[in-house]
């Protein structure tokens, strides 16, 4: 997704480029598929609403939080976000990006890039070479590029792992208007609608829960889901799974730079701290945007190259900052439930701030803001009634 949009936005700018990707198209690549109404106005501006309508997809009006009883529904203003199944939204931004004359795809993974006189040389695992005076690393998660470039950072200590799986559901009534999010011990569990009967369902997991169980992915997966929220499990009786359980991870990367030397990294190679507040596919589209903006104010404004570089990094880290900051805060207050649950109880006395919050996530707000220290606020102990009993994840 990033690198089809970082070409479909120096095109509409009328700069010419070059896509290298090792995979073939369509594919399936484990993700949360919930485009929240940022990442949405971007995918309708870049395709258009006729191109996107050419997809199965489900809007949802926001996010529905749960943990034992308590729970919480955060709405959006006026616009919704869409689910959307990973490798129909890759296949529409590939043949996109096929039609136009200002990209050049070609099917290659790149093991070597050197710079030389002001240009890079990238070098195929079948030999071939590719130049360019401007690279732009959007290989995801456990980027190569970023690896090359010596751009990346350790691993945190603390890793977590995605499972993903769809389902098609028996009734059309179980569609839920939002993204269902449950607590559990040591994971959590995300509905998203992405179709008129489908759903995707993924768990995201501590190191712990990851690594111990079964080996066999849908043997964990039946383990998981016997230890999930009630609501789940009610949801999933009679439906129908529609593949085979797939894993990732460890989710959270970090770069040490965005940009470096004619160098530009966006999407997830750009750094990744959680799926757990859905934002994954938006910063991507973001990103995209904002190197084209970069680009272009290099070829057409004549401004040095890497100026432009660091006009776009500053503007990666505006908006990268605030979905870090949540994300980093709701990472940890999953780990004490007595605050989640104290959150959750605040939350749905006060609709409007998880609204507030959902709008930070989408970098509409500013980090240090009221609603930064309301949601420090959460975390002040109150009087709640805690679930009795936790579970912890075991083999059958």
């Amino acid at each position: 997704m990033a690198g089809s949009a970082t070409a479909l936005n120096l095109a509409k700018r009328g700069i010419k480029s070059q896509v290298l990707d090792k995979y073939d198209f369509p594919r399936d690549k484990i993700c949360g598929e919930g485009l929240l109404p940022q990442g949405v106005e971007r995918l309708q501006n870049l395709l258009g609403h006729a191109a996107l309508s050419q997809i199965e997809s489900h809007p949802f009006e926001g996010i529905h939080y749960r943990f034992g009883p308590h729970e919480a529904q955060g709405l959006f203003h006026q616009e919704s976000g869409l689910g959307l199944r990973r490798n129909a939204i890759d296949h529409l931004l590939y043949q996109e990006t096929v039609n136009s004359p200002h990209i050049e795809r070609q099917r290659a993974q790149i093991q070597k890039i050197e710079r030389r006189d002001g240009t890079f040389v990238a070098t195929a695992k079948c030999g071939t070479t590719f130049t360019a005076p401007i690279l732009v690393a959007a290989d995801g998660l456990n980027s190569s590029c970023r690896r090359i470039l010596r751009l990346d950072q350790p691993l945190p200590k603390r890793k977590r792992y995605a499972l993903r799986r769809h389902y098609q559901l028996a009734h059309s009534r179980q569609m839920p208007s939002a993204v269902e999010v449950s607590a559990c011990d040591g994971f959590e569990s995300y509905v998203t609608p992405v179709g008129p009967q489908t759903i995707g369902v993924a768990f995201l997991l501590e190191e712990r829960c990851m690594k111990n169980g079964p080996k066999d992915l849908d043997e964990r997966w039946r383990s998981i889901l016997s230890q999930s929220h009630p609501s789940l499990q009610q949801k999933l009786q009679n439906a129908q799974a529609l593949e085979s359980a797939q894993a990732c991870g460890p989710l959270h990367r970090r770069a040490k730079k965005v940009y470096e030397d004619g160098a530009f990294l966006v999407g997830d190679a750009a750094g990744f701290v959680d799926a757990i507040t859905g934002e994954g596919m938006s910063l991507a589209l973001h990103g995209a945007e904002l190197i084209a903006d970069s680009v272009h104010h290099h070829y057409a404004l004549g401004h040095p190259l890497n100026k432009s570089g660091q006009v776009y990094a500053r503007a990666w880290k505006k908006h990268f900052q605030n979905y870090a900051a949540l994300t980093h805060g709701l990472l940890w207050l999953i780990q004490d439930k007595k605050k989640l649950a104290n959150a959750l109880v605040r939350l749905q006395r006060k609709p409007s701030l998880f609204t507030s919050l959902l709008d930070m996530n989408q970098g509409r707000g500013a980090l240090l803001s009221l609603n930064t220290l309301k949601f420090i606020e959460l975390l002040i102990p109150t009087r709640t009634s805690l679930p009795k009993t936790t579970t912890s994840l075991t083999s059958p």
